[in-house]
């Protein structure tokens, strides 16, 4: 497991090298709206998790690792050698690529996380990993790109890629192969369907919405208030240390708890982000409010997908991909609609919207905590 969160953290921070800081470089290309097309089009791309998890399933875990990294390379210097990366449409696509890409390789990882005794532990521990991508990547990122280039990124993330296929062979686990989806899946979401569609709703749906907003906003608020590309890198980065820590403290103690008092509780912490960010945008406040955010939107997503993960351990992997779909839905959706409020009606506006969104999260969890308080005594939901 230790080598699998090595390479997990490796593939997060070549993404992130170029992914977290891409908003703040686009900007002296496009409007808001153009850049949340290229966001959107990498989350279009992610909604079909279902047949990429059966993908991911048939090829085994070593190999559609390997391809994924692969494909990246190859994807990487396309968009620089036949588009540029001042090209729209050559980033559109390559978000569309990508976004395909990088579902093979999180299916994987997510599935194998979700396969241990403590799974909501390991799934906090990998996105631990990933979010160690998240420091790094944005920093050196930013700083690469506002000395060098974006494309001195794109080669840096293309070469980690590189380390990523050295060393996949050497992760010494496996998937179980699944044939289709069958039956037994089916018939477990059947006899729990409420606790399934509230998650799907409350667990994926509104943390997916949530996030694409704020992907779009903090590092497009930041250069509008002064930061240049490297300070919005420095941000993020600096965020996501405190979402590690954050992360590896409740991950010892979440599979104690109720998936959806949980939801509720993390909530919180997602609405102090467009309820402050607003009034406190100087640099250590957006670290900190950034961090808030981002612990909240990690927790609830891994609640969620080891909520998933329980429905079936021969469909594991699709049960997972079900929910990835309408987060990455809801991701795809929330992007467009927030480049659309911040070009059309400015930031105020846009905070505004994010606020009511997450209002309407935490009201809808804390009515089906109680909900589910109640039934659960009696039987499953």
């Amino acid at each position: 497991m230790k080598l699998l969160y090595a390479l997990y953290a490796t593939y997060s921070t070549g993404f992130n090298l170029v992914w977290r800081i891409l908003p703040a470089f686009l900007a002296a290309f496009f409007g808001a709206f153009e850049i949340s097309l290229i966001f959107a089009a990498f989350f279009a791309a992610r909604i079909f998790m279902i047949p990429i998890a059966l993908t991911a399933d048939k090829l085994g875990t070593i190999r559609t690792v390997r391809l994924s990294f692969s494909f990246m390379i190859l994807l990487i210097l396309g968009l620089l050698f036949l588009f540029g990366v001042k090209s729209l449409s050559g980033w559109i696509i390559f978000a569309l690529i990508a976004g395909v890409l990088v579902n093979l390789l999180e299916i994987a990882a997510n599935t194998l996380a979700a396969s241990v005794k403590k799974k909501t532990k390991a799934l906090f521990g990998l996105e631990s990993m990933y979010q160690i991508g998240v420091v790094i990547g944005p920093i050196v990122g930013g700083l690469l790109t506002l000395h060098f280039g974006i494309e001195a990124a794109l080669f840096t993330w293309a070469a980690l890629n590189i380390i990523g296929i050295l060393v996949t062979p050497r992760v010494a686990v496996s998937i179980e192969k699944r044939k289709r989806l069958a039956g037994g899946l089916i018939s477990a979401i059947k006899e729990r369907k409420f606790a399934f569609f509230m998650m799907l709703v409350f667990g994926l749906f509104f943390v997916g919405f949530l996030q694409a907003m704020q992907e779009i906003t903090l590092p497009l608020f930041a250069t509008t208030v002064g930061f240049d590309i490297a300070n919005v890198g420095i941000i993020i980065g600096l965020a996501s240390i405190i979402t590690i820590a954050a992360l590896l403290t409740i991950g010892k103690r979440i599979d104690k708890h109720s998936p959806f008092s949980m939801l509720f509780i993390f909530y919180i912490l997602m609405l102090i982000f467009p309820l402050l960010v607003p009034v406190f945008y100087d640099f250590i406040s957006l670290i900190i409010i950034g961090g808030v955010f981002l612990t909240g939107r990690a927790a609830n997503l891994n609640i969620s997908r080891s909520f998933f993960s329980e429905f079936s351990d021969k469909y594991k992997a699709t049960a997972i991909g079900i929910g990835e779909t309408v987060y990455y839905l809801s991701r795809s959706v929330g992007s467009a609609f927030t480049g659309y409020l911040v070009q059309g009606f400015g930031y105020g506006f846009a905070f505004d919207a994010m606020v009511f969104i997450s209002g309407i999260a935490l009201l809808g969890s804390s009515i089906v905590l109680i909900i589910y308080s109640r039934k659960s005594k009696y039987q499953k939901i």
